[in-house]
């Protein structure tokens, strides 16, 4: 005998906002923060809790055993990246999304401080196809301190595409601020062909 227990399931229309939007509208609500960003003067409220969740980094700061600061007075500083790139960050932290033009190096490198995995693979993934003339060697540079192999093969790739009298000034840049990426450039154009 083949008896079909199948359940239906009825779905009703639902009032109110859903988890998902109701997480977005905490980005940047004042009254129900428990933490504020400052970042070049500009003060950006903030959740623990949705921080904590997006990434590894600020759950560990958070931990009442770590004894950062920040958890007396409510305050973080970021000194190291500028305001519009932690708004981009936290925008990215509370709705899931990031507009192309928001995507860039800065972007990337705030993503790989925290640890926030989903928005380092979304910036690097974009930024592989966004190499071009104007912003090769800022890419190839992040690329290298933030070990996003991909994206530095990409980029080297490009690079020995280009005229090596033009770039050449650029690129002796690029080995004074980072000893040991020219190692790693030479060794990309040594072993690996395509």
């Amino acid at each position: 005998y083949n008896i079909n227990m199948g359940v239906t399931y009825v779905r009703y229309k639902r009032n109110g906002a859903s988890l998902t939007k109701a997480m977005q509208n905490l980005h940047l609500d004042q009254a129900t923060s428990d933490l504020t960003i400052l970042c070049d003067s500009e003060t950006l409220p903030c959740h623990k809790v949705i921080l904590a969740t997006r990434s590894d980094v600020f759950k560990a700061m958070f931990d009442a055993k770590s004894g950062f600061a920040e958890l007396q007075d409510g305050v973080l500083e970021i000194e190291d990246f500028d305001a519009h790139t932690m708004k981009v960050f936290l925008e990215y932290m509370y709705m899931d999304s990031i507009k192309t033009e928001d995507i860039n190096c800065k972007v990337l490198m705030a993503a790989h401080k925290y640890n926030f995995e989903r928005l380092f693979s979304e910036c690097s993934e974009h930024l592989k196809f966004s190499i071009d003339k104007e912003n090769i060697f800022e890419i190839i540079k992040c690329a290298y301190l933030v070990d996003a192999d991909e994206l530095f093969r990409k980029a080297v790739l490009a690079i020995k595409k280009m005229n090596r009298e033009e770039i050449k000034d650029d690129l002796d840049v690029l080995y004074k601020d980072c000893p040991g990426i020219g190692q790693k450039i030479a060794d990309y154009f040594l072993f690996n062909a395509n």
